[in-house]
């Protein structure tokens, strides 16, 4: 879900690779509309998730415990509305290849 890290805060400390231009963009993106409503990339990353009703389950990668009860206290607050779903939705990734890491 967070593709491994890319989705959080260390997404800023992704490779400079030339490929992985648009992704850059695309998080930045993100993490505009996340701060525009008070919440870290992570937080609107995992309540997109389990806002979305085709979701049934959401698997978080864990290093440590504090990541696991930080992803817990994501899952414990509403699902997002429909305007915040929505401008997630505008960000759109066209090569998909770039959505892999093992890619990268």
């Amino acid at each position: 879900m967070y593709l491994r890290g890319a989705l959080t805060e260390n997404a800023y400390s992704l490779k400079d690779y030339p490929h992985l231009v648009e992704l850059r963009a695309k998080i930045a993106a993100l993490g505009s509309i996340a701060k525009d409503f008070h919440m870290s990339l992570a937080e609107l990353t995992m309540r997109y998730v389990l806002s979305n009703p085709q979701v049934a389950v959401a698997l978080v990668g864990a290093g440590i415990i504090a990541d696991v009860e930080i992803a817990r206290s994501y899952a414990d607050k509403p699902k997002l509305d429909s305007r915040i779903m929505e401008l997630v939705r505008t960000v759109r990734m066209y090569d998909e290849e770039q959505l892999w890491p093992s890619k990268w």
